[in-house]
């Protein structure tokens, strides 16, 4: 588990309720929760801890988080506000826990309200992307469960949420999910307050969600048959497949295979830059890399990063004849950046094939990654042999976060999936300011209150279609956190386009940020 955030802090109890004497009067008390709160099950969590406790009231998605209002019996509201913080859902962080004792209404039978992103500051965190979860797989593996073999399983603890999300408070209507009406089953397990899939807004089957299928390079008809299968074969007679996944496309091809790989580098024009590995699992990892128990759990975590691993010599494994990985994946680097399936698409294509395939993202070296279907099959149709394509929109382009484990904790080199749009706490409420970042590897950042929050990972910027990307995320990220857009956009050689003093903007921006940038992680609770 990444500490890129603090833990939930201890958190006072409420005042005792006025009236304290009279133990067995009945009380109604309203929370305002602050954090990562949305799109994690933590409104289902309240449901269930409220309705234990015999609890009346309600709990909704506001645009500062989540508000809960309890009625009943003393005891119970106060072990309700005591029990909170402990018993968060796995994903959820609380930043801020606000208590106030009101007078009793008659609040009905404990429900999940309809949200409301009207009036108040707008606070609520986005939750990122998060890997399938073991109990999604196993009903992905299962052959007698409805959802086998499905690419989109998802509930409360995995699945799409950043790269899905349109605006808060975080509900079906506001992701890309809004065009897919739940059937029957789906919309029972929604409504079940006992089901993991309980108001899990990106819910879906084969029945009524995404559908994927495969289609050949160019303008080509879809293939019949498993799309799983097709991309199989492809990718066993050493072609080069562009996936669809959560954020993006991935190039992918036999990462032993040197032919193969030496064609994916001449048509993606990526000469000696590394290629990430996703491998089946963490068996076949180690049977090419170190690998520590620190490495291990980075791996295995919700984030699912590509890892940095040591690649291990010769000496030290036993290669079978064209088991080990081309030298062409990372020329003359000790290095090999490692990741595992992540998605459900993932699962079943590394499940069918049983070997280690290169992963990088679906472009043109100096461009942006894909992520739409008509976009992928023009700008990558020169470099594929077959696409893997789904009909779930992608809100928002969500590379690969990269992690390097030294001396025993995880250092992040690129925040993307899995990792953005999450918040570094500050020591201190800042003003709000838009930082663009700078001309290569660019991510933008806004402050809110005592966070700063990170876009993901962006690229260089030499390319039009990059500061095209460059320039949604400038556009995109104050208007999903409801700060004020910037009148403009561009990374440091298009500040001056934002600068309300242009003159300013002179060749020594840069330099100057990189002095500042140690005063900024000061500020940084915990850097």
């Amino acid at each position: 588990m990444f500490h890129l955030m603090s833990p939930s802090p201890p958190f006072d109890p409420p005042e005792p309720a006025p009236h304290s004497d009279a133990r067995r009067d009945e009380v109604r008390l309203r929370l305002l929760v602050r954090g990562v709160v949305q799109g994690v099950g933590f409104r289902p969590a309240m449901y269930r801890l409220a309705r234990e406790l015999e609890l009346c009231g309600w709990v909704r998605n506001t645009g500062d988080g989540v508000t809960i209002e309890v009625e009943g019996r003393r005891a119970a509201a106060e072990a309700m506000s005591l029990r909170l913080a402990g018993e968060l859902p796995p994903r959820a962080v609380l930043h801020g826990l606000e208590s106030t004792w009101l007078e009793p209404v008659g609040l009905g039978e404990f429900e999940i309200l309809p949200s409301d992103g009207t009036g108040g500051a707008q606070s609520a965190v986005v939750p990122p992307d998060m890997a399938t979860c073991a109990d999604c797989l196993n009903e992905i593996f299962s052959e007698t469960d409805r959802r086998h073999g499905y690419a989109f399983t998802n509930c409360t603890n995995c699945g799409p949420r950043f790269s899905i999300i349109s605006g808060l408070p975080y509900d079906r209507p506001a992701t890309t999910m809004r065009d897919f009406i739940m059937c029957a089953d789906c919309a029972a397990e929604y409504a079940d307050p006992t089901n993991r899939r309980f108001h899990a807004q990106p819910n879906a089957c084969p029945v009524c969600g995404p559908r994927l299928w495969a289609q050949g390079s160019g303008s080509g008809p879809e293939i019949h048959g498993d799309p799983v299968e097709a991309a199989a074969d492809v990718l066993e007679a050493g072609g080069i497949v562009a996936l669809r996944g959560v954020g993006g496309f991935h190039l992918m091809c036999d990462a032993r295979n040197a032919k193969a790989v030496a064609r994916l580098r001449a048509r993606k024009h990526r000469e000696e830059k590394p290629f990430a590995v996703m491998f089946p699992d963490l068996d076949a990892v180690m049977k090419d890399c170190e690998l520590s128990p620190v490495e291990a759990r980075a791996l295995q975590s919700p984030e699912a990063p590509i890892v940095l691993l040591m690649r291990r010599t010769d000496a030290a494994r036993v290669v079978k004849k064209g088991d080990a990985l081309a030298e062409g994946i990372a020329p003359g680097n000790p290095q090999v950046g490692a990741l595992l399936p992540y998605s459900p698409l993932h699962h079943l294509l590394m499940r069918r094939l049983g070997f280690p395939l290169v992963a990088t993202s679906g472009n043109l070296s100096d461009e942006p990654i894909c992520t739409d279907n008509d976009e992928a099959l023009e700008r990558l149709a020169g470099i594929v042999d077959l696409f893997l394509l789904h009909d779930r929109p992608i809100e928002r382009p969500v590379d690969d976060s990269v992690v390097r484990v030294a001396a025993g904790r995880e250092v992040v080199f690129r925040r993307a999936r899995g990792l953005a749009p999450l918040p570094l706490p500050l020591e201190r409420e800042m003003p709000t300011v838009l930082a663009l970042g700078a001309h290569m590897k660019n991510t933008i950042a806004l402050t809110r209150g005592a966070a700063i929050f990170t876009s993901q990972h962006l690229g260089d910027l030499d390319s039009p279609p990059s500061r095209a990307a460059f320039l949604a995320a400038v556009d995109d990220m104050p208007r999903l956190l409801a700060a004020p857009p910037p009148p403009g956009g561009g990374g440091v050689r298009h500040a001056p386009r934002l600068c309300v003093h242009p003159t300013r903007c002179r060749d020594g921006f840069a330099g100057h940020c990189r002095a500042a940038s140690p005063c900024a992680r000061g500020l940084v609770h915990g850097g």
